[in-house]
C-alpha cells in the first residue's frame, strides 16, 4: 500500500459532471473498507479531495491543485465525454502521471449509457505519455470500474485498486461485496412484493374515496351523497366534521387521499406485537376504519416495554391515524412524541419532526388558522437543524420546501411582505440543492412554488420587477414539467403563468402580456378540462375571461 500522505485519492472530473462527482465522493468516503483493510487506523477511504474552482477558460492549474495531486495515494478520474474533453482533466492526469508514476489511477466510467469505454478517457489517459506529459500514438487501458454492476461493487472495485490491494484479495473482496448486494437486492424485491400486496389491498378503499372526491368536486346529487357519505365515515372519530362546509369538502377528502397513500413505517422492518399492531392498523386505515386502527394503536401502545425505535413507529402510525380523522394538532403532538422516542442524530428524529411540521402545516391550510402555520415554520425551521446541508442535503432541501409552502401560504393572509421574502429565500435554497440536473422534477416543483411568492409579492408592490421574476419561474418550471410527462402540474403551472401574466399586462401598456396570459390560460384547460378537474376547469375559465 502506498505511504500515507494527504488524500486518500484526488478526484478529477470535468465540472460539468459536478453532481456525478459530488456523489461518488459521498460513497466512497462512507464506504466500509474494514473487511478488506482491517488493519487501517480508520475503516473507511476518508478525505477524497474534490476541487470546487471554476477555472476560466485557458488558466492554469492552481497550487493548490498541484499540492493536492502532490497529496494523494491515488487519482480517481469521473470519467464522461466531459472529461475527454476537459484541457483541465488531462492536465491533472498528465501531471499525476508523470509525477508520481506508480501511484494508481482508476477510472469510473460515469458517460450516458451509450458512451463508448474509450470515449471515457482523456487522451493523457488513453495513451502513454513522454517525458513531458504530452500524449504519444501508443493506446493504453487503464483500470476502470463500472456502475453498471452496481455501485456497492464499483465502489468496492475504485478503493482497492486505487490502495493497491492485491489482484487475489481485491478479487475475494469484490466477490463479498457482490454477494452482499445480490443478497441485499434479493431482500428488496420480497419487501417490495409484499409492499406491492398491501398496496393493491389499500388500493380497495381508496378507490371508494377516490369516487367521493370525484362526485363532491363534480357538484349535483352524486356530491350530497358523497359528502353524507364522508361525513359518516369520519364522524366517529371527528364531531367536528359536520361544522367543515361543503364547499370544502373535496379539499378535506382529498386531504384523507394522500395520507392513506403514506403509510408511516414499514411492518416488515419490525419484528412480533409492534410488526403486527403495524400492519393490522395500515390494513384497518386502508379500509377506511381509522377509529379502528386507532383504538388497536392505543392497546399496543399501553404496553411499555418496547424499543424506542418500536415505540417511535407506532406512535408515528398514531399520527396518520390522527391526520386521517383530520385531527392535525393531534397528529403533531403524536409525530412530536415519536421523534422525542428516538435519539437526535437518527435520521427518523428529523423525519418525524417535518412530518410533524407538515401536520401543523395541513391544520393552518385547511382550517385557516394561522397560528397553526406559525407553529409549522418554527418546527421546519427546528429540523432545519436536524439535518445540516453539509451532511444531509436532501433532507434539508426538503425542509426548506415545506419551510417556504408555509411561510407563503401565512405570507398570502398577510398584509405585509416579510413571509413571502423568507417563502422565495427558502424555494431558492432548495433549488441549490435540488439542481435542474440532480432532480429536474424536485427542482421545476421548486421553481413553481417559486413563482408563486414572487407573483403574490409582486402584486402587493408597485413596479413589475416581481411579476418578471414570476414569469421566469414559471416558464423555468415548464421546461421539466412538460405536458407529456405531468399533464396535470403542467396545467396549474400554465395557470399559474396566466395570472401573472395577467397581472402584469395589467400594468403596461399594450396587449402582448394579456394575450400571453390568454394562450397560457387555453394550455391549461388542454389538461384542466370540465369532465377531470371541474373545480380548476371553471377557475381557468374566469381567468380566461
Amino acid at each position: 500500500m502506498p505511504e500515507r500522505l494527504t488524500y486518500r485519492a484526488f478526484l478529477s472530473y470535468s465540472h460539468k459532471d459536478k453532481d456525478q462527482a459530488i456523489a461518488w465522493q459521498q460513497r466512497l468516503e462512507a464506504f466500509d473498507i474494514h473487511w478488506a483493510f482491517g488493519e487501517l487506523p480508520v475503516p473507511a477511504f476518508k478525505r477524497v479531495f474534490r476541487d470546487e474552482t471554476d477555472l476560466p477558460l485557458g488558466a492554469a492549474l492552481t497550487p493548490e491543485i498541484y499540492a493536492a495531486l502532490d497529496g494523494s495515494d491515488s487519482l480517481i478520474l469521473i470519467g464522461s465525454p466531459h472529461a475527454r474533453d476537459s484541457d483541465y482533466v488531462n492536465a491533472e492526469i498528465a501531471y499525476f502521471r508523470v509525477k508520481h508514476p506508480k501511484r494508481p489511477i482508476v477510472c469510473i466510467l460515469c458517460g450516458p449509457p451509450d458512451t463508448a469505454f474509450r470515449d471515457h478517457l482523456p487522451r493523457t489517459l488513453a495513451y502513454a505519455l513522454d517525458a513531458d506529459g504530452n500524449p504519444t500514438d501508443a493506446e493504453e487501458t487503464p483500470i476502470s470500474a463500472n456502475p453498471n454492476e452496481g455501485e456497492q461493487v464499483c465502489a468496492a472495485r475504485v478503493i482497492g485498486c486505487s490502495l493497491d490491494l492485491p489482484r487475489e484479495k481485491l478479487a475475494a473482496w469484490v466477490r463479498e461485496i457482490a454477494a452482499r448486494q445480490s443478497a441485499a437486492e434479493q431482500a428488496q424485491q420480497e419487501r417490495d412484493a409484499r409492499e406491492e400486496q398491501r398496496h393493491k389491498e389499500a388500493m380497495a378503499g381508496q378507490k371508494r374515496l377516490e369516487r367521493m372526491v370525484a362526485d363532491a368536486a363534480g357538484g349535483g346529487a352524486p356530491a350530497v351523497r358523497a359528502i353524507q357519505a364522508f361525513r359518516d365515515l369520519m364522524r366517529p372519530g371527528n364531531p367536528d366534521i359536520d361544522a367543515i362546509a361543503a364547499e370544502d369538502m373535496p379539499a378535506r377528502m382529498q386531504s384523507v387521499l394522500d395520507t392513506l397513500s403514506k403509510g408511516a413505517a414499514n411492518p416488515d422492518a419490525f419484528a412480533g406485537p409492534t410488526r403486527d399492531n403495524l400492519a393490522t392498523a395500515q390494513a384497518l386505515n386502508a379500509a377506511l376504519h381509522f377509529t379502528e386502527a386507532d383504538r388497536t394503536l392505543d392497546a399496543a401502545l399501553a404496553h411499555t416495554d418496547q424499543a424506542a425505535r418500536d415505540r417511535a413507529a407506532l406512535l408515528a402510525e398514531k399520527a396518520r391515524t390522527q391526520k386521517l380523522l383530520l385531527r392535525y394538532r393531534d397528529a403533531a403532538r403524536f409525530y412530536t412524541a415519536a421523534a422525542g422516542a428516538v435519539a437526535l442524530d437518527d435520521k427518523a428524529a428529523w423525519g418525524y419532526a417535518t412530518q410533524a411540521a407538515d401536520a401543523l402545516y395541513n391544520q393552518g391550510d385547511e382550517f385557516g388558522d394561522n397560528a397553526a402555520l406559525t407553529e409549522a415554520i418554527q418546527r421546519y425551521r427546528d429540523a432545519l437543524g436536524l439535518v445540516p446541508r453539509h451532511r444531509s442535503a436532501e433532507d434539508w432541501a426538503t425542509t426548506q420546501m415545506g419551510l417556504g409552502t408555509a411561510l407563503g401560504k401565512l405570507g398570502e393572509r398577510e398584509s405585509g411582505t416579510t413571509h413571502l421574502n423568507e417563502a422565495a429565500a427558502a424555494f431558492r435554497a432548495a433549488s441549490e440543492v435540488r439542481t435542474r440536473a440532480a432532480n429536474p422534477q424536485a427542482w421545476a416543483a421548486a421553481q413553481n412554488n417559486l413563482g408563486a411568492a414572487l407573483q403574490t409579492l409582486g402584486a402587493r408592490e408597485s413596479g413589475t420587477a416581481r411579476l418578471e421574476e414570476a414569469v421566469a419561474a414559471y416558464r423555468a418550471a415548464l421546461e421539466e414539467w412538460t405536458r407529456d410527462r405531468v399533464p396535470l402540474d403542467w396545467a396549474m403551472t400554465q395557470n399559474n403563468l396566466g395570472t401573472a401574466l395577467q397581472t402584469l399586462g395589467a400594468r403596461e401598456s399594450g396587449t402582448a402580456r394579456l394575450e400571453e396570459a390568454v394562450a397560457a390560460y387555453r394550455a391549461a384547460l388542454e389538461e384542466w378540462t370540465r369532465d377531470r378537474v371541474p373545480l380548476n376547469w371553471a377557475t381557468t375559465q374566469n381567468n380566461l375571461g
